[in-house]
Parts: C-alpha cells; structure tokens; sequence
C-alpha cells in the first residue's frame, strides 16, 4: 500500500506530490532523493499528511531514498556553481539579443542536466540559446519559462500588508484566487487594491474565503427586502468584518445598522 507526500525539490518551485511506501516513516523537512526520467534530485518533505490520489497531482518523480550527508554535500558543491553559471547563460542570451532575465539554475544532483528559470514579458524563442548552451556545459539543458507569480516568489518584496509577500514566505505553492472571491468577500473592485505586486488577484483573497461563502448563506443579498422590527427595510451593504446589515427605511429613507449574529438568529 502507498501513501502520499509533498515535496519541495530544492530550487524548484511549487510543490510536488510522491507516492512513496506506507510503511515508510517520514517527518516534515526530513531530505529525500527523488528521480525523474533524466536525473536526481534533493527535495524536502513539506507535508505528510494522507491524501486521496485523485485529490492531488501525481507529479512524474519517484521516490528513491533518504537522503545522507553525501548528497547533501554534493548538492553545496552544485550550488556553489550557479553564480557562474547564471552569468553565463545572462551573457549567452544577450549575445543572442534575447530580452530575458534569469531567475534561477539548478544542476540535477547527479550533474547530468541543468535547470534555467527565466522571465520575460514575452514569449521567447530559446532554441538557439538552448544550443549554445548545451555546447558550453555539455549537459542536457531544460529552459522554461516562470510566471508573473513565480517571479514574485523568487524577487521577495513587502505587500500592502507592511509584511513580506506571502508566496516568498510561507505559501509552498499558489492557489486558485479569482475575482469571485473578490466579489464574495464584497471588496472594492478595484485593482490596485487587491492586486499583489505580482499584478494578479493577492493571494490572502483565499484565507478567509470560505469563512465569507459560509456566511454568505445566512445572510441576505443586497436589494432585498427584509422586515425589522415590523418596519420594511431595504439591504444597502454588508460589512462582514464590522458585523453589521445596513438597511434602509423604505418609508423614511434613514439608515439602520443590524447586527450580523442577531440577524442570524431572528431572521433566517
């Protein structure tokens, strides 16, 4: 029988899930050796919790062993590399006047491939560059392209928050943010509000997101007509985080402020 676990492969990014033997004992930030097609890598268990299969992405990695403290050092003897190695791959690209910034470079543990993450704002034509390359290192190369997100990740940064980004912290990897959880949490639609410095919808919109889909339930929707007191009243706005139903007097037209917990209880 098989169990699930998640991985971060170092300079990698996201976060990789591996089935491994269930009677194998293993810890969060335990170190283990992880093989694709092509070559080997150190990674860190970041989660050993029990997953379904179907309710996560079986990444194309096996699990091999744990890792010793010879893998260790050969992986500080690789890192030790990449400074040149970037500046190569910076001074190849722009002698083939290609507009990229790279982000990061990886030697596989075994040293038989290279990883180089780059961003630009366009798409990129690397097939020269990938052969330049690969005469210069004599190793198999893999380019690929990060995300505004991933480029974020890699950069750090202080969000609106005053504290720094969450994706260079503490998230692993990026969930699914959409404008629907803007829209539920009822936030201001505007873009620089909830954009983060990635320019794409900030991560935290999904923190509390099912906290508001839940309340959404018990609550009513704006426009509709509710009865207080005996008195009709029109819902203005909600204002979750002040716990609070505005409404207005449709006879007088005034304001009144109901609590959320007590419209709960007497109104639904």
């Amino acid at each position: 029988m098989n169990k699930i676990i998640g991985t971060s492969i170092y300079d990698k990014f996201g976060v990789y899930y591996i089935r491994i033997d269930s009677n194998l004992n293993l810890n969060v930030n335990d170190k283990v050796i992880v093989s694709d097609n092509f070559s080997i890598h150190l990674a860190e268990v970041i989660s050993c919790d029990l997953v379904a299969e179907e309710d996560v992405y079986l990444d194309n990695y096996n699990f091999l062993r744990v890792a010793d403290n010879d893998d260790i050092q050969k992986y500080e003897q690789n890192k030790s590399k990449i400074t040149v190695t970037k500046n190569i791959v910076r001074d190849t690209a722009k002698l083939l006047d290609l507009d990229i910034e790279v982000i990061s470079a990886s030697y596989s543990l075994d040293n038989k491939k290279l990883y180089v993450a780059y961003y630009s704002e366009n798409r990129v034509d690397f097939r020269e560059l990938l052969k330049e390359l690969a005469i210069i290192f004599k190793l198999k190369i893999e380019l690929y392209q990060v995300s505004d997100r991933e480029y974020s990740k890699v950069l750090g940064g202080i969000g609106p928050c005053g504290k720094p980004i969450c994706c260079s912290t503490l998230l692993n990897d990026f969930c699914q943010v959409s404008i629907k959880m803007v829209k539920e949490q009822n936030l201001n639609l505007n873009m620089s509000k909830v954009n983060g410095l990635c320019g794409k919808l900030k991560c935290c919109l999904q923190y509390e997101n099912d906290f508001y889909m839940k309340l959404s339930e018990s609550l009513p929707n704006i426009g509709e007509n509710i009865v207080y007191k005996d008195i009709n009243y029109i819902v203005e706005d909600i204002e979750p985080m002040k716990e609070i139903v505005i409404a207005k007097n449709e006879e007088t037209g005034s304001y009144t402020n109901i609590s959320i917990t007590e419209f709960i209880e007497e109104y639904r």
